[in-house]
């Protein structure tokens, strides 16, 4: 705690956010997390602290992690999609991933939200995942790692709605991606 809070240095702040991370229930870690998340001027002491919350897993450590969306840097926003994934099946980190994966205006952090939800394995996920798979982005971000985090639902009827983007006429990077996904459902 005293070097998260003391440190005048960027990287002893996020070793110390890791090593928070392996501390559960106690409240004063959350509390000194939050503050990091939300007052840190380096957007990777706060990236690290949205990591550490989301090894946490606790409810109190969740409701950390929302003041985290607010943050306008992209960055920490797809770590903190990244540390709502960790809570496997929970409505409430569902529904903000949803969302992020329906209306996040960062293509990278959108897509970031979809492999979440993949890791999260909620069974509205599949539904949420299929609806926004052509929203166009550099790269072919979004439709890539919505593609990945179909896969990562482990769910066979994902085939289906992977296999349409394997044909000829999908863009190269696409179908790599869903070749890929394709491959780790079996």
């Amino acid at each position: 705690l005293y070097q998260l809070k003391n440190a005048d240095r960027v990287l002893p702040r996020v070793q110390a956010c890791e090593g928070l991370g392996k501390i559960f229930h106690d409240e004063d870690v959350i509390a000194a997390l939050k503050t990091a998340l939300t007052t840190d001027t380096f957007f990777a002491v706060r990236r690290a602290t949205a990591k550490a919350l989301g090894e946490i897993r606790t409810e109190a450590a969740k409701s950390t992690l929302l003041a985290g969306l607010k943050d306008k840097d992209s960055r920490v926003r797809r770590a903190v999609y990244e540390a709502l994934g960790q809570f496997r099946e929970d409505d409430e980190a569902f529904e903000i991933l949803a969302k992020a994966w329906r209306e996040e205006k960062m293509y990278y952090a959108a897509g970031t939200a979809a492999l979440a939800m993949g890791n999260a394995r909620h069974p509205k996920a599949f539904e949420a995942l299929t609806k926004g798979l052509d929203r166009s982005a550099h790269g072919y971000i979004i439709t890539r790692n919505g593609l990945a985090a179909l896969a990562e639902l482990r769910d066979s009827k994902a085939i289906d709605a992977i296999k349409k983007y394997t044909r000829a006429g999908q863009p190269e990077r696409v179908r790599q991606a869903a070749c890929q996904a394709l491959g780790k459902l079996g």
